[in-house]
């Protein structure tokens, strides 16, 4: 996904390229650093800009990090939110939603994976507030939840989180499982396949809770 986009159908300027830049580089050096191991002077580096210089744009490191929370979520908590006001929707679509655009931007599904790992998911950080919203909005997004997912909140939670690892964990190591077995995962036609697969396991999973609800 390129952050060369426009606003309201018109050309970037000049300063906020620049600032796409800046966000798109940090996204991918959080993707594979972290957010801690990662310095404002390695982003500075990455656009050829010095230091001083990302403070016109961004105040703090904080500021930055939430524009590539913003960058690289909200165009999945948009596209859950319209589904949610669409009728005749059901579990797999939010799924599809979900593989769809990580595939556009995969260095997202690598910097949740990694701040998740590390424990920076909590309810009061920036990355835990967008997963809840984006679980809460996956939710609404998914039907008639008695329906698909089971009265139980536990058993609800399992399989939303069940659909978040296979498109997020496949996005996150693929590349790494590409290696291992000589098998390219990454390619586009591997992308379909797996989409493929979690439509597939959507649409039983929402059939044998149906099933187990007569």
């Amino acid at each position: 996904m390129s952050t060369e986009i426009t606003h309201e159908s018109r050309p970037l300027s000049k300063g906020e390229r620049t600032r796409a830049r800046i966000v798109e580089a940090a996204a991918k050096l959080f993707s594979e650093r972290g957010y801690a191991a990662t310095s404002l002077r390695d982003v500075a580096s990455a656009v050829e800009l010095r230091e001083p210089s990302l403070y016109n744009y961004f105040e703090s490191k904080d500021a930055l990090y939430a524009a590539v929370l913003g960058w690289g979520l909200s165009p999945l908590l948009d596209r859950l939110s319209t589904l949610a006001a669409a009728s005749d929707v059901g579990l797999a679509d939010p799924a599809a939603a979900m593989h769809e655009l990580l595939a556009d931007n995969q260095m997202v599904a690598r910097l949740m994976l990694h701040e998740i790992l590390r424990g920076c998911a909590t309810a009061e950080s920036p990355l835990g507030r967008w997963l809840a919203s984006l679980v809460e909005a996956g939710v609404a997004a998914s039907g008639d939840a008695s329906s698909f997912l089971g009265s139980d909140e536990q058993e609800r939670m399992l399989a939303i989180l069940a659909m978040f690892n296979m498109s997020v964990g496949y996005f996150a190591v693929a590349h790494a499982f590409s290696s291992l077995t000589g098998v390219d995962l990454t390619n586009d036609d591997a992308h379909e396949k797996q989409q493929r697969l979690v439509e597939r396991f959507t649409h039983t999973f929402a059939r044998m809770q149906e099933e187990e609800s007569r």
